[in-house]
């Protein structure tokens, strides 16, 4: 997706903070889950509800299972 495809960019050239704003379905949580599990940085997700952060939470725990 177009967030994918400037986000990964971003993550792995600067150490910016960044905010993806995007529709849901989008692609957001993968769009840095992947570059910083794959490039073992930390990270901070502030997410506005409990279930959205179990949302990330569980894509996180697929993509670090993908990459081991």
């Amino acid at each position: 997706s177009k967030i994918q495809q400037y986000l990964w960019a971003l993550i792995f050239q600067s150490s910016w903070n960044i905010i993806g704003v995007a529709p849901t379905g989008s692609g957001k949580t993968l769009s840095y889950a992947v570059p910083t599990v794959l490039a073992k940085a930390p990270i901070l997700v502030l997410v506005p509800t409990r279930e959205l952060a179990q949302q990330v939470a569980k894509v996180f725990a697929k993509v670090c299972k993908a990459s081991s």
